[in-house]
């Protein structure tokens, strides 16, 4: 199995001082806790929008979403609903831009449907800890990436509709900030071991290189 890869060298850590982009978003001095991609309907995001209800007393957090997608509406409208200050939109930024915009949160969120689990990966994880970022996934623990966030100790899983276990999570890293970067930390030693772009392309020509020589 050749896995998912990300681009380690055109996605990487960018500290929040060096980062602009958190700058010019207003985010410096918060913990930002970010999604970032496709809001689509493989994707739950009830279970974010109530953790961040959960935590709207907390000024010192901020949600950032950035793209769009299918249940872009649905946040939307929640945040109306509920009259939240704590979340900001941002649309899709530049591929070159990514180092930045990833970097500018504390922690990302990725999230699927677990009756999806096998049929979609959620590989915006791989970006993530390209950004020596850590991971809160909401979906099957013993899925892909639940997986692999317990493997190497990169993040932690929460079930669909446990907001207040992944609310409790954001605010436990969000006091410890070195907690906090050490799971980033990891992250990005897993991607550099297991998941460069280099290594994968190694792979996969090693692998049609035997294939090659084989009988069709």
């Amino acid at each position: 199995i050749i896995p998912n890869w990300a681009d380690d060298e055109a996605i990487a850590p960018v500290s929040h001082e060096r980062n602009s982009l958190r700058t010019s978003w207003g985010l410096d001095g918060k913990f930002v806790v970010a999604y970032s991609g496709n809001l689509g309907r493989a994707h739950d995001v009830t279970t974010i929008l109530e953790a961040a209800e959960l935590l709207r007393d907390r000024s010192d957090i901020v949600f950032l979403i950035i793209g769009g997608g299918a249940r872009l509406e649905h946040v939307q409208e929640f945040i109306l609903r509920h009259t939240l200050t704590n979340i900001i939109e941002r649309p899709y930024q530049a591929r070159e831009r990514l180092s930045y915009s990833l970097g500018a949160a504390d922690l990302h969120l990725v999230s699927l449907i677990p009756a999806l689990e096998g049929l979609i990966v959620p590989s915006k994880f791989y970006g993530i800890a390209a950004a020596q970022r850590p991971t809160a996934f909401i979906g099957n623990a013993a899925g892909e990436i639940g997986t692999l966030l317990r493997t190497y100790d990169a993040g932690r899983t929460f079930a669909i509709g446990d907001a207040r276990g992944l609310a409790n999570f954001i605010a436990e890293l969000s006091d410890d900030p070195q907690k906090c970067a050490s799971l980033g930390h990891n992250a990005r030693r897993a991607l550099e071991t297991h998941w460069s772009q280099t290594k994968a392309f190694e792979r996969w020509r090693k692998t049609l290189a035997r294939l090659q020589n084989q009988p069709v």
